[in-house]
């Protein structure tokens, strides 16, 4: 068990420092071909199948086609998490993936999830899954809300 969660900490530690280097090499794209942009997107989310409450919190930046960021997701069974995220936006979609980087709950490390936003309605989904690890592992869980996409 142990030699695993080595493992997955190697790997979330290489995917961060990829993502890093995209990330550096997207806005020094994007800086000589266009406008860069931030979209803030905030929600409040439920798991209605296990009653489960989510608070979303992340901002990405780049151009509308390479953006990259941050966040935090909260909840009470796993705790603070932060995501590494990438993805676009077309018109007031906002779709990201991206995977869970740090976590109070250690066993959730490099779990993927999927986020779309609408910024119209604000109508928010995230996808949290498969879980990498401990009593859950394999599994996955969808998360369905509302909050704000803001596009600076």
């Amino acid at each position: 068990m142990e030699r695993k969660m080595i493992k997955i900490i190697a790997i979330g530690t290489l995917l961060s420092f990829l993502l890093t280097l995209s990330l550096a090499s997207s806005q020094a794209f994007a800086s000589s071909h266009g406008e860069d942009l931030t979209v803030v997107t905030h929600g409040d989310l439920l798991n209605e199948k296990l009653e489960l409450p989510m608070t979303l919190d992340i901002a990405v930046t780049g151009q509308r086609k390479s953006l990259f960021g941050t966040g935090t997701i909260d909840d009470p069974a796993c705790g603070t998490s932060t995501i590494v995220v990438g993805g676009s936006i077309d018109g007031h979609n906002l779709k990201l993936s991206g995977w869970i980087l740090e976590a109070e709950l250690p066993v959730i490390v490099g779990t993927p999830i999927k986020i779309e936003a609408d910024g119209k309605s604000g109508k928010i989904s995230l996808t949290f899954g498969p879980i990498s690890g401990g009593d859950l592992s394999g599994m996955t869980f969808v998360f369905k809300g509302e909050g704000t996409v803001s596009i600076t």
